[in-house]
């Protein structure tokens, strides 16, 4: 089975939409503006190792497992 290759700002919508989070809420969390958290998730910018580093916290934090 072919393993599907998902770009930073996809895997970061994912994150998001695993953990139930609005954008506004996420990007809180993230400690950055929603209007960036947008520009990640629809590829617009290049999302910093230390957002995805967070990213992931926060889903291991809330005992989620997601195969990226």
């Amino acid at each position: 089975m072919r393993k599907i290759k998902y770009t930073d700002g996809e895997k970061l919508k994912i994150i998001r939409h695993n953990l139930l989070l609005e954008q506004y809420v996420m990007a809180v969390k993230l400690g950055i503006n929603p209007t960036l958290l947008s520009k990640y998730e629809r590829g617009r910018r290049v999302v910093p190792t230390k957002i995805m580093d967070k990213a992931h916290r926060m889903l291991d934090d809330a005992g989620h497992r997601v195969e990226l």
